[in-house]
């Protein structure tokens, strides 16, 4: 096994290793040139030691090389120029008509489209007039003859009163069969009948009962005579009912047709208002149907209702419009002078429309926002490699221009030297 040599620590370092230790070598390279440098001094000779750290200096010269490098080749500028706007404006007449193929700009027509349909439309409504509904309860009785073998005769609106009091009437003259005898005894002859109260309401809705004839009484008669029944007598009533009126038919009419109308009206605002131009005076209707199944006076509470309107609308597109008025701005146009885009504002006002024709007569008022075009190339050669301050007071000048705004990259204060780096953008 290999032992290592073990190392002291001292606090103060042993004179015998004073020799070896770091401190003692600077101490003696010092001395050294010190030494030297005395040598060359006794020669005559002087020296001066310079310290001198090249670092910073390096630093500079290639910022300095390098801002010298993008400027000739990668300097950039935008310039952003607001232009002096003006109004040009246009009023007139204009025709559409149809059966036109496309714009006539010369004689200020514009293609036009007709629009022909019938709508129908159903709904139900309620009655609201009232009455008194009097119903008289009916029923049969079997009317027995016990009082010989003779027919007795009985006339319309022969009476009856049953065992409650009420009174009820035949209705058609009948003979009752006169009795058989059946082993000494007379069988009595009988037959149904049918009778009606003699007044209206709920209360003759009696059940089952004995009849007398009163116009019998005080003969033999009244008591062989009788009648008698086995059901029970329906169908009287007295009470306020609701029924069509001429009012409710003539009152439905008028809704419905309003409704119907104004629902076309959406319709046709639904499906063209967005691309097209519809003036409500540019619409004709007719109604063609009305009707309902339920007549006057009818005891019901609602009834159906039904109409039928044929329209008509004339209407033109909003782009030829928009084309049309643009080429009569163009047409007034100086040379000097550019159109601001999507600057174009439109008013129009209806005339008149002659539907037989299929034409509209309409005016209208347009206007457009208007500059004067910079020459691009030639402003970007005339300001190549001209100061910021130059740049400023060189557009400022100009008559058309009202603000300005530059911004070059890197930021220094020169606009670069190739036209190609200047952008120019128009804003409003």
């Amino acid at each position: 096994m290999v032992q290592r040599k073990s190392r002291k620590i001292y606090d103060i370092v042993p004179p015998s290793e004073v020799k070896n230790f770091p401190f003692t070598a600077l101490k003696k390279k010092k001395a050294k040139k010190e030494a030297k440098t005395a040598k060359s001094i006794s020669k005559g000779k002087a020296v001066v030691y310079f310290h001198f750290n090249l670092w910073p200096l390096a630093t500079v010269i290639i910022l300095i090389f390098l801002g010298v490098i993008s400027y000739l080749f990668f300097n950039k500028a935008e310039i952003k120029i607001q232009p002096k706007l003006g109004n040009l404006d246009f009023k007139g007449e204009i025709v559409a008509a149809i059966g036109l193929s496309g714009v006539d700009s010369i004689n200020k027509i514009i293609p036009a489209n007709l629009i022909e349909k019938e709508e129908e439309m159903t709904e139900s409504f309620l009655a609201t007039g009232k009455f008194l509904k009097e119903e008289k309860a009916e029923g049969i009785i079997r009317v027995y003859n016990a009082d010989s073998a003779s027919l007795q005769i009985l006339i319309v609106n022969t009476r009856f009163v049953s065992s409650e009091g009420k009174l009820f009437r035949l209705l058609e003259r009948v003979t009752i069969p006169g009795g058989k005898y059946e082993g000494g005894k007379l069988a009595p002859g009988y037959l149904d009948i049918k009778v009606r109260a003699d007044q209206p309401g709920e209360e003759y809705n009696i059940g089952p009962s004995t009849f007398s004839l009163p116009g019998l009484v005080g003969t033999r008669k009244y008591t062989t005579v009788y009648g008698k029944s086995s059901s029970p007598m329906t169908g009287g009533l007295k009470t306020e009912v609701l029924q069509v009126t001429k009012d409710d038919l003539n009152s439905a009419k008028e809704i419905l047709s309003k409704k119907l109308s104004q629902k076309i009206k959406e319709d046709l605002l639904n499906q063209f208002g967005s691309s097209h131009v519809i003036f409500e005076d540019a619409y004709q209707e007719e109604l063609i149907d009305a009707f309902s199944p339920v007549p006057p006076r009818a005891p019901v509470a609602s009834f159906i209702y039904q109409v039928k309107i044929k329209y008509q609308a004339l209407l033109f597109r909003k782009s030829d419009l928009e084309e049309l008025t643009k080429n009569l701005i163009l047409a007034d146009l100086p040379s000097d002078k550019k159109s601001k885009e999507d600057s174009l504002r439109l008013n129009y006002s209806f005339n008149s429309a002659d539907f037989k024709a299929g034409k509209i007569l309409f005016g209208l008022e347009g206007s457009s926002m208007v500059y004067s075009p910079l020459e691009e190339s030639a402003l970007q050669e005339s300001l190549k490699g001209k100061s910021l301050a130059e740049t400023q007071l060189f557009l400022r000048s100009q008559p058309d221009v009202i603000n300005i705004q530059i911004n070059t990259w890197p930021f220094i204060n020169r606009l670069p030297k190739n036209a190609n780096n200047i952008k120019i953008n128009v804003v409003f």
